[in-house]
């Protein structure tokens, strides 16, 4: 593989989406544990996994489609930092900050459409129950995605934009 500035990015940007979805997996095994410690009766660890894969594979296109329009975008857009960072000279807080807001926003609108496709599949389409999936998002999911879109990439931004002053100063030397 060849080490220009849109490969470094790509790399830097889609190793973060990955820790960070490695972190929300292991989130509930960690706080299980913890309240496994102060419990008589413990909770089971399979339990909220179980819960969580039947939802998976009963409804796949709520999870593959995000998914996978994720991993699409992270590698557009991880390519368009890496160069604006390291070719341009661009602040990298900023660069990354507005690259993550665009991913949030793809991960916004894929749920949209994942959500639209499964209930064609399962009712048949029509103008009216697009319209009101549509409207029910953006009613009730724009807020906690805007919240935790901010939020994460504030602190995504804080890490990549050090991994990119690192890359900055090794190139430089």
């Amino acid at each position: 593989m060849k080490y220009t500035a849109k490969n470094i990015g790509r790399k830097i940007v889609l190793k973060q989406i990955v820790l960070s979805v490695v972190v929300v997996l292991l989130l509930p095994l960690i706080l299980v544990f913890f309240t496994n410690l102060t419990r008589e009766n413990p909770l089971g660890y399979l339990t909220f996994y179980e819960n969580t894969h039947s939802d998976i594979l009963k409804n796949p296109f709520s999870f593959l489609i995000p998914a996978i329009t994720v991993l699409i975008t992270g590698f557009i857009i991880g390519g368009r930092i890496g160069k604006k960072i390291l070719t341009h000279k661009n602040k990298p807080y900023e660069s990354v900050f507005s690259g993550f807001m665009i991913i949030w926003t793809v991960f916004f609108l894929s749920c949209i459409l994942s959500e639209i496709i499964q209930k064609a599949i399962n009712y048949g389409v029509s103008l009216d129950s697009v319209a009101t999936i549509f409207l029910m998002w953006i009613l009730y999911g724009l807020l906690p995605f805007t919240v935790i879109a901010l939020i994460y990439s504030s602190i995504m931004s804080l890490f990549i934009s050090w991994e990119f002053e690192k890359k900055k100063r090794y190139n430089n030397k």
